[in-house]
Protein backbone atom coordinates (compact mmCIF):
# COMPACT_ATOMS: atom_id res chain seq x y z
CA UNK A 1 0.00 0.00 0.00
CA UNK A 2 2.90 2.32 0.98
CA UNK A 3 4.75 1.30 -2.32
CA UNK A 4 1.56 2.50 -4.55
CA UNK A 5 0.96 5.58 -2.05
CA UNK A 6 4.63 6.58 -3.23
CA UNK A 7 4.45 5.43 -7.00
CA UNK A 8 1.12 7.95 -7.11
CA UNK A 9 2.69 10.88 -5.60
CA UNK A 10 5.69 10.48 -7.95
CA UNK A 11 3.29 10.25 -10.57
CA UNK A 12 1.38 13.89 -9.51
CA UNK A 13 4.73 14.95 -9.19
CA UNK A 14 5.59 14.79 -12.48
CA UNK A 15 2.35 15.92 -14.05
CA UNK A 16 2.94 18.94 -11.99
CA UNK A 17 6.32 19.53 -13.34
CA UNK A 18 5.22 18.93 -16.68
CA UNK A 19 2.85 21.40 -16.53
CA UNK A 20 4.93 23.98 -14.98
CA UNK A 21 7.23 23.33 -17.96
CA UNK A 22 4.30 23.43 -20.59
CA UNK A 23 3.52 26.88 -18.98
CA UNK A 24 7.06 28.35 -19.21
CA UNK A 25 7.81 27.09 -22.57
CA UNK A 26 4.36 29.09 -23.58
CA UNK A 27 6.01 32.20 -22.04
CA UNK A 28 9.09 32.17 -23.03
CA UNK A 29 7.38 32.18 -27.00
CA UNK A 30 5.38 34.67 -25.91
CA UNK A 31 8.30 36.89 -24.62
CA UNK A 32 10.23 36.20 -27.58
CA UNK A 33 7.23 37.27 -29.52
CA UNK A 34 6.19 40.32 -28.09
CA UNK A 35 9.78 41.77 -28.23
CA UNK A 36 8.23 43.86 -31.44
CA UNK A 37 6.45 43.69 -34.86
CA UNK A 38 7.40 40.45 -36.36
CA UNK A 39 5.92 38.10 -39.54
CA UNK A 40 6.31 34.57 -40.77
CA UNK A 41 4.70 32.58 -43.84
CA UNK A 42 2.67 29.89 -42.85
CA UNK A 43 2.61 27.03 -45.02
CA UNK A 44 0.54 23.68 -44.92
CA UNK A 45 -2.33 21.87 -45.28
CA UNK A 46 -5.81 23.64 -44.67
CA UNK A 47 -9.31 21.56 -44.61
CA UNK A 48 -11.98 23.46 -46.95
CA UNK A 49 -15.57 23.75 -46.92
CA UNK A 50 -16.06 20.83 -49.39
CA UNK A 51 -14.26 18.64 -46.46
CA UNK A 52 -10.59 18.12 -48.76
CA UNK A 53 -7.48 19.18 -47.55
CA UNK A 54 -6.19 22.26 -49.66
CA UNK A 55 -2.35 23.48 -49.68
CA UNK A 56 -2.33 26.55 -47.31
CA UNK A 57 0.17 29.48 -47.75
CA UNK A 58 -0.34 32.84 -45.41
CA UNK A 59 2.00 35.37 -44.51
CA UNK A 60 0.96 36.27 -40.59
CA UNK A 61 1.99 40.15 -39.87
CA UNK A 62 1.83 40.93 -36.32
CA UNK A 63 1.95 43.97 -33.46
CA UNK A 64 1.85 42.21 -30.65
CA UNK A 65 1.78 45.09 -28.33
CA UNK A 66 -0.88 46.46 -30.21
CA UNK A 67 -2.96 43.14 -30.60
CA UNK A 68 -2.64 43.28 -33.99
CA UNK A 69 -2.47 40.78 -36.81
CA UNK A 70 -2.86 39.93 -40.45
CA UNK A 71 -3.08 37.86 -42.36
CA UNK A 72 -2.48 38.14 -45.98
CA UNK A 73 -3.41 34.66 -47.87
CA UNK A 74 -1.43 33.15 -51.49
CA UNK A 75 -3.19 29.67 -51.23
CA UNK A 76 -5.87 28.21 -51.80
CA UNK A 77 -6.34 29.72 -54.90
CA UNK A 78 -9.88 30.55 -53.79
CA UNK A 79 -8.79 32.74 -51.24
CA UNK A 80 -5.57 34.43 -52.95
CA UNK A 81 -5.52 38.26 -52.02
CA UNK A 82 -8.05 37.89 -49.75
CA UNK A 83 -6.62 38.80 -46.14
CA UNK A 84 -7.85 39.20 -42.32
CA UNK A 85 -6.81 41.44 -39.80
CA UNK A 86 -7.37 41.08 -36.02
CA UNK A 87 -8.09 43.69 -33.03
CA UNK A 88 -8.40 43.94 -29.85
CA UNK A 89 -12.43 43.78 -30.64
CA UNK A 90 -13.14 43.19 -34.19
CA UNK A 91 -11.70 41.03 -36.88
CA UNK A 92 -12.04 42.59 -40.36
CA UNK A 93 -12.35 40.23 -43.57
CA UNK A 94 -11.45 41.75 -46.93
CA UNK A 95 -12.83 39.99 -49.09
CA UNK A 96 -10.83 40.50 -53.11
CA UNK A 97 -13.51 39.06 -55.24
CA UNK A 98 -16.33 41.14 -54.31
CA UNK A 99 -14.22 44.36 -52.90
CA UNK A 100 -15.55 44.00 -49.45
CA UNK A 101 -14.52 44.19 -45.83
CA UNK A 102 -16.47 42.47 -43.80
CA UNK A 103 -16.16 43.76 -39.92
CA UNK A 104 -17.11 41.18 -37.09
CA UNK A 105 -16.77 41.08 -33.73
CA UNK A 106 -14.04 39.30 -32.01
CA UNK A 107 -16.55 37.00 -30.37
CA UNK A 108 -18.38 36.35 -33.59
CA UNK A 109 -15.45 36.37 -36.22
CA UNK A 110 -14.97 33.95 -39.05
CA UNK A 111 -12.61 33.49 -41.70
CA UNK A 112 -14.92 32.99 -45.41
CA UNK A 113 -14.24 29.92 -47.36
CA UNK A 114 -12.26 28.06 -44.87
CA UNK A 115 -13.61 24.75 -42.95
CA UNK A 116 -10.90 25.87 -40.13
CA UNK A 117 -11.30 29.09 -38.43
CA UNK A 118 -7.93 30.73 -38.99
CA UNK A 119 -9.72 33.99 -36.88
CA UNK A 120 -9.64 31.96 -33.62
CA UNK A 121 -6.47 29.14 -34.21
CA UNK A 122 -4.11 30.78 -36.44
CA UNK A 123 -2.17 32.89 -34.32
CA UNK A 124 0.40 30.98 -32.43
CA UNK A 125 0.39 33.89 -29.54
CA UNK A 126 -3.43 33.48 -29.24
CA UNK A 127 -3.08 29.86 -28.76
CA UNK A 128 -0.52 29.86 -26.04
CA UNK A 129 -2.77 32.93 -24.27
CA UNK A 130 -6.38 30.98 -25.04
CA UNK A 131 -8.19 30.33 -21.78
CA UNK A 132 -9.76 27.44 -22.25
CA UNK A 133 -6.70 25.80 -23.55
CA UNK A 134 -4.74 23.49 -20.64
CA UNK A 135 -1.29 22.75 -22.37
CA UNK A 136 0.94 19.88 -21.65
CA UNK A 137 4.57 19.56 -22.44
CA UNK A 138 4.34 16.01 -24.55
CA UNK A 139 8.34 15.81 -25.41
CA UNK A 140 10.81 17.25 -27.29
CA UNK A 141 11.54 16.81 -31.08
CA UNK A 142 14.00 17.59 -33.59
CA UNK A 143 12.47 19.45 -36.59
CA UNK A 144 14.12 21.03 -39.88
CA UNK A 145 14.74 24.33 -38.07
CA UNK A 146 16.59 22.93 -35.05
CA UNK A 147 14.97 21.21 -31.26
CA UNK A 148 11.54 21.98 -30.78
CA UNK A 149 9.18 21.89 -27.65
CA UNK A 150 6.34 19.60 -28.11
CA UNK A 151 3.08 20.73 -26.76
CA UNK A 152 -0.53 19.05 -26.75
CA UNK A 153 -3.96 21.03 -25.54
CA UNK A 154 -7.47 20.01 -25.80
CA UNK A 155 -10.52 23.14 -25.12
CA UNK A 156 -13.13 22.52 -22.08
CA UNK A 157 -15.67 23.61 -25.46
CA UNK A 158 -14.50 22.01 -28.67
CA UNK A 159 -17.12 24.34 -30.53
CA UNK A 160 -15.72 27.52 -28.81
CA UNK A 161 -12.69 27.31 -30.84
CA UNK A 162 -13.44 24.92 -34.24
CA UNK A 163 -11.21 22.40 -33.15
CA UNK A 164 -11.28 19.07 -30.72
CA UNK A 165 -7.30 18.91 -30.26
CA UNK A 166 -3.86 21.39 -30.58
CA UNK A 167 -0.51 20.87 -31.22
CA UNK A 168 2.02 23.18 -31.04
CA UNK A 169 5.90 22.65 -31.44
CA UNK A 170 8.05 25.05 -30.08
CA UNK A 171 11.89 25.72 -30.96
CA UNK A 172 14.28 26.22 -28.47
CA UNK A 173 16.90 28.99 -29.50
CA UNK A 174 14.99 31.32 -29.72
CA UNK A 175 11.63 30.10 -28.40
CA UNK A 176 9.63 30.87 -30.84
CA UNK A 177 6.44 28.76 -32.79
CA UNK A 178 7.66 26.38 -35.44
CA UNK A 179 4.30 24.23 -36.73
CA UNK A 180 0.60 24.09 -35.44
CA UNK A 181 -1.93 21.04 -35.88
CA UNK A 182 -5.15 20.95 -35.24
CA UNK A 183 -8.01 18.00 -35.40
CA UNK A 184 -11.30 17.07 -35.06
CA UNK A 185 -13.15 15.51 -32.26
CA UNK A 186 -12.78 12.00 -35.15
CA UNK A 187 -8.92 12.84 -35.02
CA UNK A 188 -8.79 13.93 -38.83
CA UNK A 189 -6.59 17.23 -39.28
CA UNK A 190 -8.01 20.70 -39.85
CA UNK A 191 -5.31 22.07 -40.17
CA UNK A 192 -1.71 21.58 -40.14
CA UNK A 193 0.95 24.34 -40.49
CA UNK A 194 4.67 25.63 -40.72
CA UNK A 195 6.17 28.42 -39.75
CA UNK A 196 8.92 29.74 -42.44
CA UNK A 197 10.43 32.56 -42.76
CA UNK A 198 10.20 34.04 -39.05
CA UNK A 199 12.08 37.41 -38.92
CA UNK A 200 11.60 40.81 -37.30
CA UNK A 201 10.00 43.75 -38.85
CA UNK A 202 9.31 47.60 -38.84
CA UNK A 203 5.41 47.90 -40.42
CA UNK A 204 2.81 49.83 -37.99
CA UNK A 205 -0.58 49.31 -37.07
CA UNK A 206 -1.38 51.42 -39.51
CA UNK A 207 0.15 49.42 -42.33
CA UNK A 208 -1.81 46.44 -40.84
CA UNK A 209 -4.97 48.18 -41.49
CA UNK A 210 -5.15 48.76 -44.78
CA UNK A 211 -7.55 48.54 -47.20
CA UNK A 212 -8.47 49.22 -50.15
CA UNK A 213 -9.91 53.27 -50.23
CA UNK A 214 -12.97 51.62 -52.40
CA UNK A 215 -13.91 48.74 -50.52
CA UNK A 216 -17.60 48.14 -49.30
CA UNK A 217 -17.89 47.78 -45.50
CA UNK A 218 -20.15 45.43 -44.72
CA UNK A 219 -20.68 45.20 -40.40
CA UNK A 220 -22.30 41.63 -38.81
Amino acid sequence: MVKRVGILLIAAALSIALAQNAREVLQSMIDTLDAGPWQARLVGKVRVPSGDLEAIEIVLKTIPKAEVARADFIKPDALADNYVVRTKDKVYNYLFVTNQVVVYPIDRAKVEGLGFDFAKGGNPKDLAEAKDLSWTLSGEEETPQGPAWHLTAKPQDPDSLGFASAELWVLKNPPRPYRMRFLDQNGEVLADITLKAWKRAAFKESDLLEFPPDAEVVRK
